[in-house]
């Protein structure tokens, strides 16, 4: 039987937590326990006393120990190594980690949203995609989170509602990654968690809904890291706008990620696995000429020896500076976004020496400058 029920955001909020540990399969299950829970709490009480609220139990079956983690104790137990000090593996969100992609019925894929720039052109800096997007491991969440959400719910999905779960996940994934953090004291470039919302600010949330999925402002503009990624495009109809993903979200959600498909017993040494790293600077190519050009305009500073921030931040200004209002604080922010975003992926490295920071090139953005030259000039 098919029910609508309102349920208040912040309630549905904390049953997803549950759900997300893993003591309920789905919200379905979730209420039917709690249903259950309040007619046996009548039933004991027919005449209509004063009842307290039942505590709902899950009905979940005794957690088994992951073969796989075992295995890997076992043998660098084995090996002399001694993981009693690093505590428990920290428990994964079930939403994010996925064993075979679910499935989208074909009319609910959108096509790759058209661009206004080509590849090639270069685009000025006020146009990046903006810096507050200063992770790419939000995007690996909010793919499978924006598929999942479709493919349950076999229907379009309205863009606010659809930015709004996924932020709620992020703030579940917040807790698992922090976790992480905290177990193998990250420093501050390597800390998992910087870009998702913690789960008890609002503002937080917010911001992370209408930075790192998508947001409609009342005149209609588009902005946010699916859309300007190209993971997700819209279809709008009846006064209404509705957030749907590409075929390039389903394909970047199903690849393995180090982070949400394995077991977590050491310190993560990449946030992407190669197959993921590589999908990542292709698909820019082919599909995101927005940050295809502010990668190369960072890259070839780099090349012209403009490896701090003050100097990449004045090579930007005199080769990607369109408006001649643009302040130097935006111009900063734009460059550190696109930064860290480039060495999520593997671009860049930083060298910190105290309070001082160099950028330097990898050979892997060596090569696909190149390959992007190759291409562009096609």
């Amino acid at each position: 039987m098919l029910i609508y029920v309102r349920i208040p955001e912040p309630l549905k909020a904390r049953v997803d937590q549950l759900v997300a540990r893993g003591l309920y399969s789905d919200l379905s299950v979730a209420v039917t326990v709690a249903l259950e829970n309040l007619l046996l709490a009548e039933e004991e009480h027919p005449q209509g006393q004063p009842t307290k609220p039942a505590v709902a139990k899950p009905k979940s079956k005794p957690t088994q120990p992951d073969p796989l983690v075992e295995a890997i104790r076992t043998a660098r137990k084995a090996a002399g190594i001694d993981d009693s000090d690093n505590g428990p593996t920290p428990e994964r969100p079930t939403t994010l980690t996925w064993t075979k992609p679910p499935s989208v019925p074909e009319k609910l894929i959108a096509p790759v949203p058209a661009d206004l720039f080509s590849l090639g052109q270069l685009v000025p800096v006020e146009r990046w995609v903006f810096g507050q997007q200063n992770r790419m491991l939000p995007a690996k969440i909010n793919t499978r989170v924006l598929v999942t959400l479709v493919a349950q719910r076999k229907a379009e999905i309205e863009l606010f509602e659809a930015a709004s779960s996924i932020s709620d996940q992020a703030a579940l994934a917040f807790g698992f990654l922090n976790d992480l953090d905290t177990r193998f004291d990250s420093g501050k470039d390597d800390k998992l968690t910087t870009g998702f919302p913690e789960p008890d600010s609002d503002k937080a949330l917010s911001r992370y809904a209408n930075h790192f999925a998508a947001y409609e402002s009342k005149e209609g503009n588009l902005t946010g890291m699916l859309l300007q990624w190209k993971f997700a495009g819209v279809k709008r109809a009846k006064n209404k706008t509705f957030l749907l993903p590409t075929q390039a979200c389903i394909d970047f959600a199903s690849l393995s990620n180090p982070l949400l498909d394995r077991p977590v017993t050491q310190k993560p040494a990449d946030k992407f696995s190669s197959e993921e790293t590589a999908w990542l600077l292709d698909h820019v190519i082919s599909n995101v000429p927005v940050e295809a050009s502010a990668f190369r305009t960072i890259l070839e500073g780099l090349q012209a020896r403009c490896n701090t921030p003050d100097a990449l931040d004045k090579y930007v200004r005199e080769n990607a500076k369109e408006k001649p209002d643009v302040t130097d604080a935006f111009v900063s922010t734009q460059r550190s976004g696109a930064v860290t975003r480039m060495a999520d992926i593997g671009l860049v490295r930083r060298q910190r020496d105290g309070t001082k920071v160099t950028y330097e090139i990898t050979d892997l953005a060596t090569g696909w400058l190149e390959k992007l030259r190759a291409k562009s000039s096609q």
